[in-house]
């Protein structure tokens, strides 16, 4: 009970546990069965064997939700969020296991969820992301080799040549200087 993956942060609902369960992790039917387990339910303190129904209590819940109160709500006043401690912030990482990652309200409103996946085969599992065609075709981020290339005039990883620099669509130096007007800066500066 009371396990939520957001919260909304303006209105600090982390520190009272009050949130929505929105991530989700998909994941191929064919590694279902290497899933695993591993540690237990995060519970916001360090020592985790607190035993496994207590893991399962809201008040766990709260306590990992806010690293048991390390974590601090924002002021109204629009001081911002404070900056956790190295304590705190040590609590997000554990043993492996498939489950919550409770990420610091600094860096996001939403946790990480993390996958276990068994690999005792030798290897198989590695060869299959790695090396398996339809995997392969299934993470197109992975042919991309650096973002330097999307800048070069040479042919991507994919082998098909870049339209050169002076074939593609230029803009006038009337319609840049409207586009740097309605940057988020100018909204900002003194006039």
């Amino acid at each position: 009970e009371g396990r939520y993956t957001c919260w909304n942060q303006f209105t600090n609902r982390r520190y009272v546990n009050e949130g929505g369960r929105i991530d989700y992790v998909v994941i191929d039917k064919s590694l279902m069965g290497r899933v695993q387990r591993g540690g237990n339910l995060r519970c916001g303190v360090q020592d985790q064997n607190v035993g496994e129904n207590y893991a399962l209590t809201e008040t766990a819940a709260l306590r990992a939700t806010t690293a048991n109160g390390q974590y601090q709500p924002a002021s109204f006043g629009g001081d911002g969020l404070q900056v956790p401690s190295k304590t705190a912030l040590d609590l997000q990482f554990g043993e492996p296991h498939t489950g919550m990652i409770y990420t610091p309200p600094l860096f996001s409103d939403h946790i990480a969820i993390s996958v276990l996946l068994d690999d005792s085969d030798g290897g198989h599992l590695s060869h299959i992301l790695c090396h398996d065609a339809s995997t392969r075709k299934a993470q197109p981020h992975k042919s991309q080799k650096s973002i330097a290339s999307f800048f070069s005039g040479s042919a991507t990883a994919s082998g098909k040549k870049e339209v050169p620099a002076k074939s593609r669509p230029r803009f006038s130096k009337q319609s840049s200087k409207v586009r740097k007007k309605a940057t988020i800066l100018d909204h900002f500066q003194k006039k």
